[in-house]
């Protein structure tokens, strides 16, 4: 399992970040390179409680949760905060585009990429 330690080593190269989802329950958080064609980071937050944060960031610096669920993080000058049950860090390449047969073990295509029909 990944930690928050590990996953700000992990940000140096995956420089952009931003909101991807939230229902008012679940928060996910992606980051790559370029979000423009994949990512590689996910931040899955349950059961969030509060969300003090922008929805576009780069290069942020994570600490470790404290016990009573805040997770935070420096990013662009700024503090942020987001509370919440738990987290779930996935590390793995997520295109955001179809990319048919190519795909390697562990790559997968983001769920919201309209899939060709060939």
């Amino acid at each position: 399992m990944t930690t928050f330690a590990e996953l700000t080593s992990v940000a140096e190269y995956h420089s952009d970040f931003h909101v991807q989802t939230f229902d008012g329950e679940n928060l996910l958080i992606v980051g790559s390179f370029d979000l423009s064609y994949y990512h590689y980071i996910e931040i899955r937050f349950f059961d969030v409680q509060s969300v003090n944060c922008a929805t576009w960031f780069h290069t942020p610096i994570f600490r470790e949760p404290t016990s009573s669920g805040r997770f935070a993080f420096q990013a662009d000058g700024c503090e942020f905060e987001i509370v919440a049950a738990r987290a779930q860090i996935t590390l793995g390449m997520v295109y955001h585009y179809d990319r048919g047969t190519q795909l390697l073990p562990g790559e997968r295509i983001a769920p919201w990429v309209k899939l060709s029909d060939t």
